[in-house]
């Protein structure tokens, strides 16, 4: 058995939707419910982390699972959710990846490994600012990550603990680890973290082209 985190503590400040963006609206449907629906699907445990300020409109739904207040930072808050996962394994996903694909939630549910994560392969050229040069990185060795990422919960609940006092300088769960064999699951475009207006558009018209909205 496998447990969901599902990350929704977020502000999304660069929405600016006045107000946490997993309770903005798509032709009537708050976000939350579009990811919290495809995991239903699932024989699954989910754990819903939620800003301390949405806490009680949360528990108000009586949605039947369990709610973890988050933390300061996007770490913290996983930890909070790691620290009541009961199963073997665990998956986080960022509630604002609305999009996420049935292929991608049972080649993540099945995975074996020790721990996972979500990628898709960069296709522009990327370059960096060196002592006033640019350097070209080979794209062929850059992945750009997705969630979900898990395996062994034992793994992330460690590793998290063991960085409790750094949290804020990770931004995804894998580079919390070492030493963990660890295997990428290829990801989607469609896979996208609607953070901005141009976001929440895309994330409008995949939902139209597949027939969900």
């Amino acid at each position: 058995m496998t447990t969901v985190i599902l990350l929704m503590a977020g502000l999304g400040k660069r929405l600016n939707a006045g107000k946490n963006k997993m309770l903005v609206s798509i032709n009537n449907k708050p976000l939350y419910l579009y990811i919290l629906e495809r995991f239903k699907r699932y024989k699954c445990d989910i754990i819903l982390v939620v800003s301390e300020n949405d806490f009680e409109y949360f528990k108000a739904l009586n949605l039947g699972y369990k709610l973890v207040i988050g933390g300061k930072c996007r770490q913290e808050s996983v930890l909070h959710g790691l620290k009541e996962v009961q199963t073997e394994r665990v998956l986080i996903h960022d509630g604002a990846r609305i999009l996420l694909s049935d292929r991608i939630i049972n080649e993540c549910l099945n995975n074996k490994y020790d721990a996972y994560f979500v990628a898709t392969k960069v296709v522009n050229t990327i370059r960096y600012d060196k002592n006033n040069g640019f350097k070209t990185l080979n794209r062929d060795e850059l992945l750009s990550v997705q969630t979900p990422q898990g395996g062994k919960t034992k793994l992330f609940l460690e590793a998290a603990l063991k960085h409790e006092d750094s949290l804020d300088m990770f931004t995804d769960d894998i580079s919390m680890l070492d030493g963990v064999d660890i295997n990428v699951v290829l990801g989607d475009e469609k896979n996208i973290k609607v953070t901005t207006k141009n976001d929440l558009m895309l994330a409008k018209y995949y939902l139209e082209s597949e027939g969900l909205i």
